[in-house]
């Protein structure tokens, strides 16, 4: 009898990057009265190179062309993966100019599988240390608001 064939999906992680992936599989508990005449073949391995590269991007606006000293602001920074891999744990950062002093609105996250996520501490982001998105898939954007009050101009 022929059997079905079994397909299996796997998320690799940046921590397997490095090598290959092997995946084996195997067949074996004959019950009687059958036997196996070649018990020699009832395991195969298939070997696959690791692709880990992501291609990163960000983009950031407030949609003005000027602002005013004493006034506020908003940017909206969009951090994106087109892959093909997955970038989790990637550490990202928008420190703020001189005379900005700002604060995270919003974050959302859209896309991938498993969805991309926001950073459990979103407010590092405006720090030099940055911080960290979770997960953030092949196809995954995270969006920050930031609110700023500008106490200098030309920023």
């Amino acid at each position: 009898t022929d059997l079905p064939p079994i397909t299996l999906t796997a998320r690799i992680t940046s921590a397997a990057c490095s090598g290959s992936l092997a995946n084996t599989a195997t067949i074996a508990g004959f019950q009687a009265p059958y036997s196996d005449s070649t018990p020699a073949n009832n395991t195969a391995t298939a070997a696959t190179a690791l692709n880990c590269n992501a291609n990163l991007s960000v983009a950031k606006s407030n949609g003005v062309g000027t602002v005013t000293a004493g006034g506020t602001t908003s940017y909206t920074v969009t951090y994106a993966n087109v892959g093909p891999s997955s970038a989790d744990n990637t550490t990202v950062r928008d420190v703020p100019g001189v005379g900005l002093s700002c604060s995270i609105a919003s974050c959302s996250a859209i896309g991938g599988t498993p969805a991309a996520s926001c950073p459990a501490t979103p407010a590092n982001l405006l720090t030099g240390g940055g911080t960290t998105l979770p997960s953030f898939p092949s196809g995954g954007t995270v969006t920050f608001t930031v609110n700023c009050s500008i106490s200098a101009t030309g920023q």
